[in-house]
């Protein structure tokens, strides 16, 4: 699978990870309560839109972007996407690893998780910004480095 499948990735400093520092974090590191965090919101779109509904954000949930670009009709088209290149969603998500993100002031914190779905193994990494919001959602080919 070459492609790479989006839900929705607003921040242009994740997505331009060259000129961020990034930095991996070691398990001692890693907040327990910011992982199960990080892994109910994302557990909670999937399945959502796996049932072909839609995930409604609660106030203070997500940063602004998102919630505005996150629409029905952006998950609808989303989760087809995904559906097609990687199975449906089979609701389990195994947490892999996290790394540390900063630049320009924003500093957030990325979570890798192997998603389960019916065709394959994809990663399903969160981006949650300092305040523990929703900063990004991503469905894509498992590799084993960021």
């Amino acid at each position: 699978m070459a492609s790479v499948t989006y839900i929705l990735f607003v921040s242009s400093v994740v997505q331009a990870q060259e000129q961020a520092n990034i930095e991996k974090l070691g398990v001692e590191r890693v907040n327990p309560a910011d992982v199960k965090a990080a892994e109910d919101i994302a557990d909670q779109i999937l399945t959502k839109m796996a049932e072909g509904s839609y995930y409604e954000f609660k106030e203070g949930e997500a940063i602004p972007e998102i919630v505005q670009l996150f629409t029905k009709d952006t998950q609808k088209q989303a989760y087809q996407q995904i559906k097609a290149q990687v199975g449906e969603y089979l609701s389990s998500l195994e947490f892999q690893e996290a790394y540390s993100l900063s630049q320009g002031g924003m500093e957030a914190t990325i979570f890798r998780f192997k998603g389960d779905f019916s065709k394959s193994e994809p990663e399903v990494r969160v981006v949650l910004d300092r305040d523990d919001k929703l900063a990004g959602l991503r469905v894509l080919p498992w590799t084993d480095q960021l």
